[in-house]
């Protein structure tokens, strides 16, 4: 009977599939204020995890205050950008410094990435890179992503608890040593709690066009 039950569990969670560096241990993901700067907002996170300090990384400055929370509104149309330039800043930020990394020292990178990411932006990563990045056979083993224009929001949902935020940019994809280059749209959204601090919580990334 406890035979039959271990293997019925056992079948049940090989069939949940995972990409591969889920499999490996890295941190909890954690709220982050969205008006760090730059490549400072890895730097700080490697700094936190290296002192094994796991207090959720704050800044001095705050962060500019959004639309007050409501009930499932929406704005259609485009909103100004204008009023969400903290959190344009940090989305941009996060998710290029995300996808260029070294694939051949992704691990320790991807540990440094996965406090910025809720569960669902941080399996929408794993397929990007999955899908996109992983190309070891072509030796496309280095990636960098810029943007060649501001992340622009599209749609902005404010709930009792959350908000979350969708835009997109279009980026340049570069893989080295072979400098193929790629020009693409990168989609996103950010989730933000009462206090105004964020994850990434969806990403993709279309239409490549191969130069």
């Amino acid at each position: 009977m406890y035979k039959l039950i271990f293997i019925t569990m056992y079948a049940l969670a090989c069939s949940q599939e995972k990409p591969e560096f889920l499999n490996d241990t890295y941190p909890a993901h954690e709220y982050h204020d969205s008006d760090q700067k730059n490549i400072a907002v890895a730097k700080t996170v490697e700094q936190s995890h290296s002192s094994n300090n796991q207090n959720q990384v704050t800044t001095d400055s705050k962060i500019k205050k959004v639309t007050p929370m409501r009930k499932e509104v929406d704005f259609f149309g485009p909103p100004s950008n204008d009023e969400y330039q903290a959190q344009t800043l940090w989305a941009q930020t996060i998710t290029e410094y995300a996808l260029s990394y070294d694939y051949v020292n992704h691990k320790q990178h991807f540990y440094l990435m996965r406090p910025f990411f809720d569960q669902s932006g941080w399996h929408d990563l794993s397929g990007v890179v999955r899908d996109r990045f992983n190309n070891v056979e072509q030796k496309h083993q280095i990636s960098k992503v810029t943007s060649t224009q501001p992340l622009t929001w599209i749609k902005h949902h404010h709930g009792d608890k959350f908000s979350l935020h969708q835009g997109s940019m279009p980026v340049m994809i570069t893989f080295s040593p072979e400098n193929i280059t790629t020009y693409s749209n990168l989609h996103l959204s950010i989730k933000c709690n009462l206090m105004k601090k964020c994850l990434i919580h969806s990403l993709s990334v279309q239409n490549d066009k191969l130069q």
